[in-house]
């Protein structure tokens, strides 16, 4: 019975954990990106 086994907890909980990860990553590259951004635009308003 282990053929229609499809879901696998320990296959299936790291993945998780590292797409968890890749987003807080994504999401740190984006403020930081902002920030830049503004920063940008606040010097060339001057």
């Amino acid at each position: 019975m282990s053929g229609d086994r499809q879901i696998d907890p320990t296959v299936v909980h790291p993945s998780i954990a590292l797409l968890q990860e890749r987003f807080r990553q994504l999401e740190r590259a984006k403020e930081m990106r902002q920030e830049k951004e503004l920063l940008r635009m606040l010097l060339e308003s001057r």
